[in-house]
């Protein structure tokens, strides 16, 4: 199969689900016999991942607010990027996949970019595009529904990774979807001979919460919200380790530090989950993880550590429903890779 297959995601965001995600996906594709595989990321314009080692630059973070304020950020999102979606597009593909992820999200980009590339692919004769394993928003703008109805109905099949997803496509868009576990599900396991021992957090950005629950709360009480689960967990704060899947949850974990420092007199030490490699070694060693991420969550579903969600969003109340319960990780990998590959044969 030497056709050259493309994939898009935001499998290189400074998000260790995003790029779990990506890596996940390309391995069940290449067990499928497609190893010319290019990837493209979906919104920026880098090919390798950020790392999370490294803080964001916010040098220019005044005058970048000041030209958004002045211009519509879908403009210059797309006078940026539809030089490298064209180049990208031109080229013959066997087929094209787009996602996983929370992709059908209303959000600065994502619906432009989605629009953009199902354009342009179609334009050059890319005509196989097939959405995969993605998740969607509860709410969108008009214009990103718009964006969203014309791309959405170009796709030659959409599969998405829950229910929710699956009912938000009919009732917004009035599509059908298929429903597949998230990608990132399909790990090698690795094996490390550890004594499980302690409890490891991750505390997620506070803008993250704030953005999904509408109670206005402080830093504080928040901060608060975290540590009444780590006591109802049945596990003392002092056990804890702090660990993160984003540069943002990396700051945010060091402000807990610092405030449980003060108030607690209690020194939690970080664990630099800057790489995938780190969060599951993390992951493996600990008792019991408490997480806001959901690909943290299903890290410590695949290596069978205890988990319990800081349920932020719909989107992890919707998971801990799916996987409370037990379930068998063979059966699902199973079948995530024959509906990965009943998709491209239908393509």
């Amino acid at each position: 199969m030497s056709n050259p297959v493309l994939i898009i995601n935001e499998g290189c965001s400074d998000n260790l689900g995003d790029q779990a995600i990506n890596n996940s996906l390309q391995l069940i594709l290449s067990e499928l016999g497609y190893t010319n595989l290019y990837h493209q990321d979906f919104t920026k314009i880098i090919t390798a991942p950020i790392s999370l080692a490294t803080p964001k630059n916010n040098h220019h973070k005044y005058w970048r607010d000041f030209i958004y304020m002045i211009i519509p950020s879908k403009i210059i999102w797309l006078f940026r990027n539809i030089l490298r979606i064209k180049k990208a597009s031109s080229k013959k593909y066997k087929f094209v996949v787009i996602g996983g992820g929370q992709l059908v999200l209303s959000n600065k980009y994502f619906a432009i970019a989605m629009a953009s590339w199902v354009l342009c692919l179609r334009f050059f004769g890319n005509n196989k595009i097939l959405l995969f394993g993605v998740g969607c928003g509860s709410r969108f703008k008009f214009l990103d529904k718009y964006l969203f109805r014309y791309a959405l109905k170009n796709f030659s099949d959409i599969y998405v990774r829950d229910t929710a997803s699956r009912d938000i496509l009919k009732n917004n868009f009035h599509l059908f979807a298929h429903v597949v576990s998230d990608v990132a599900f399909w790990q090698t396991k690795i094996t490390v001979h550890n004594i499980k021992k302690g409890l490891l957090l991750g505390v997620v950005d506070f803008h993250v919460y704030k953005i999904y629950n509408v109670e206005n709360i402080s830093r504080e009480q928040y901060f608060e919200k975290w540590i009444t689960l780590v006591e109802k967990s049945g596990y003392l704060l002092v056990d804890a380790k702090l660990f993160y899947t984003t540069i943002a949850d990396k700051l945010e974990s060091i402000k807990f530090q610092r405030y449980v420092l003060q108030t607690r007199h209690i020194t939690l030490p970080i664990i630099y989950t800057d790489n995938i490699d780190k969060l599951i070694h993390a992951i493996i060693k600990s008792d019991v993880m408490i997480a806001g991420r959901m690909h943290a969550l299903i890290f410590a579903l695949i290596y069978d550590t205890e988990w319990i969600c800081f349920e932020l969003s719909d989107k992890l109340r919707k998971f801990v429903k799916d996987y409370s319960t037990l379930f068998d990780l063979d059966v699902l990998q199973n079948k995530l890779k024959q509906q990965l590959l009943q998709a491209i044969k239908l393509l």
